[in-house]
This record gives C-alpha cells, structure tokens and sequence, in this order.
C-alpha cells in the first residue's frame, strides 16, 4: 500500500514536472519568435524590391508589398505571422513560390529529421534535464 501511494506522488511530481516545463517553454518561444521576426526585418534592402526586380515600376513594387502585407505596420505583421503560425501556415517561398511547409516535407532527409532530432530531445530533457 505504502508502495502505490510513493509510485502515486512520483507520478504526480514527474506530470507536473513536465506541465511546469511546458508552461516555461512558452515564452520562450515568444521571445525566439520575436527574435527571428526582428532579425528578418533588419536586412537591409527591400523584400518587395528584391521580389519584383531592380527594373520594376513602382507600382509593381507596391502591389507586391500590398501581396505579402508589408505595408502593414511592424506589429500588425508581426500577429498576423503568428496567427497563421499557429495555424501551420508558414507562408511561400518568395524563391520558389511554393508553401514552405511543402518544401520541409519534401527535404524529409535533412529538416524533418532535424526536427523530430529536437523535438525527441527536447521531451527528453523535460524528463532528464536539468
């Protein structure tokens, strides 16, 4: 009886071990979110310019941003690449013009097992971690 009760308590602290890892990893991603989304709109130069080509009018230039939403302001881009974040929609290749979750799937020998590789170790390291 004194055995079930102590496996009981392991479990409980090991599950809300892992809930408090999990809670904890949030923000986390927030922050290396807000990061990368910052670290892309710092290259100098501009996307639509780049997209469109040096010898592009105007307003070529202009619909394109008008496309890809970069007319908005900074934060409206910012929630709006969120939102479709979470939605699985990681947008188009501005290269290739195809989804880029098709282009993960289809490179299934090196990113897919990237991912899965940190995915596995990241469950790990709730349970093992430090």
């Amino acid at each position: 009886m004194l055995l079930l009760s102590l496996q009981k308590g392991a479990n409980f602290l090991m599950s809300r071990y892992f809930i408090r890892r999990i809670l904890e990893t949030i923000p986390l991603m927030l922050i290396i979110s807000i990061f990368v989304f910052m670290f892309i709109h710092l290259i100098p130069g501009d996307p639509a310019r780049s997209i469109a080509g040096l010898d592009a009018e105007e307003w070529e230039v202009e619909a394109i941003r008008e496309e890809y939403g970069l007319n908005k302001p900074i934060i409206v881009q910012y929630v709006d690449y969120m939102v479709k974040l979470f939605k699985g929609d990681m947008g188009r290749s501005m290269k290739s013009d195809t989804p880029v979750t098709e282009l993960i799937a289809d490179t299934e020998t090196g990113i897919c097992r990237c991912f899965v590789g940190a995915g596995t170790g990241y469950f790990y390291r709730c349970y093992l971690g430090n």
